[in-house]
């Protein structure tokens, strides 16, 4: 184990880093830290393969302009945290600041096929090393329209808050998460109509411990503790409609199961009527989620999932062993459904081993850099479901990465993501 003075002088090189092992093998990308700067270089090394399709055909030109806005795309995750040694003694250590390229280069850890097509023909990243992208992959306009509609059809489902304890509710991370998230794209896509909006909140499956009857009076009012945390700590005024469900669990308008297995909690109903009414009709208003294709598929060449999909329940297994959600928080396994609605052609992306592994790996990697998961099966602002925004839990295999090229002189619970 090196001194400080030591470890300064010293380089750190992964050429080809893979956070997760196994079935969860998604993510390959090069690492090199250099400790006397704090430089920590992330690249993603691709090779393209320009390929003609009856709607298009490649020329130079456009091919040149591709390339030429390559680089682009890692300016989305430059510059959005620092890695902190913690180390008793070694606080002069410079700050690791990583810095994200994409750049097409032998040998590549991706060859992504590049099809010239006038619709999206789909974008996805594989963990054998290969993937595809579309002509307009790196334009933020590109799938405006569509993920406007999906947005919409996501924010009209409702959704369970489940509740563990039945002297009263008992919120865990990932419920906090949730409602923080909801409030979010609430404030977003209503914009100066959020004071319109009429939100249900329906408090159900608590009963009387004599009669074992249900009690609307204590249902009611875990719904009155809902719309407070939406309120205070999510800062959303709407209006909110409290209710106690009569029977044992409210419907799902879905059919999909969105509820889960929860059997009691608070279940948010957002108004469909209202959303639209007010929903923007222009897909380029909401500037959070005009996502560039290309930013989203570097993420998973980092080794970041899918957000958008719902916790495969292996999943939710590991949130609850890990606290992250309470034991009542049970859901259905997730079909094929939840792909479809966001526009994903299930031959390419459906579930599969793989994809419940990674989603796994990856919860437990959060866990291990002391991040909160994301939330799953939601549209979000993040990068990794619908929007544009870097989120903490973006950190975690640039950490790991720092963490394994520097595990003989320094304890993984000795670097600290920092946001800034």
């Amino acid at each position: 184990m090196a001194t400080l003075e030591e470890f300064t002088k010293m380089q750190f090189e992964e050429d080809d880093f893979r956070p997760f092992t196994g079935e969860a093998h998604l993510g390959n990308f090069s690492a090199y830290y250099i400790p006397a700067s704090g430089d920590l270089s992330i690249g993603v090394r691709i090779k393209l393969d320009f390929t003609d399709s009856k709607t298009g055909k490649w020329t130079k030109p456009d091919q040149d302009l591709f390339k030429k806005n390559l680089p682009l795309i890692a300016k989305d995750w430059n510059d959005n945290f620092l890695i902190k040694c913690m180390k008793p003694g070694w606080e002069k250590l410079k700050p690791a600041k990583p810095r994200f390229q994409l750049i097409e280069y032998a040998p590549p850890h991706y060859t992504m096929k590049v099809i010239a097509a006038l619709k999206d023909c789909g974008n996805f990243v594989r963990p054998e090393g290969d993937g595809q992208l579309w002509a307009q992959s790196a334009d933020r306009l590109a799938k405006a329209a569509t993920s406007m509609i999906n947005t919409k059809k996501d924010m009209k489902l409702p959704f369970c808050i489940p509740i563990d304890k039945p002297g009263g509710a008992q919120f865990s991370v990932q419920s906090l998460s949730t409602l923080e998230t909801f409030a979010t794209m609430t404030k977003l896509i209503m914009g100066d109509n959020t004071s319109k909006f009429n939100v249900e909140l329906v408090g159900f499956g608590l009963k009387n411990d004599k009669t074992k009857a249900l009690d609307p009076k204590a249902n009611k009012a875990n719904a009155e503790k809902v719309k407070s945390i939406l309120e205070q700590f999510c800062g959303l005024k709407v209006k909110y409609q409290l209710f106690a469900c009569e029977d044992e669990k409210p419907e799902d308008p879905s059919g999909r199961g969105y509820l889960g297995l929860a059997t009691m909690g608070v279940v948010v109903y957002p108004n469909v009527d209202d959303i639209e009414r007010f929903f923007p009709k222009d897909p380029t208003a909401i500037v959070d989620i005009l996502q560039a294709p290309l930013v989203h598929e570097f993420g998973h060449m980092l080794g970041l999932p899918d957000e958008y999909n719902l916790l495969c329940s292996e999943s939710v297994d590991t949130m609850v062993g890990l606290g992250v959600m309470g034991p009542n928080a049970k859901m259905i396994k997730e079909d094929e459904a939840r792909l479809k609605d966001f526009g994903a052609a299930s031959s390419l992306s459906s579930k599969s081993p793989r994809i419940t592994a990674h989603q796994k790996a990856y919860i437990e990697l959060c866990r291990d850099a002391g991040m909160p998961p994301p939330v799953f099966g939601k549209s979000t602002p993040s990068m990794m479901s619908v929007g544009t925004k870097f989120m903490a839990h973006h950190c975690v295999t640039v950490w790991k990465a720092l963490c394994d090229m520097t595990k003989d002189h320094v304890k993984p619970d000795e670097w600290v993501v920092k946001l800034l």
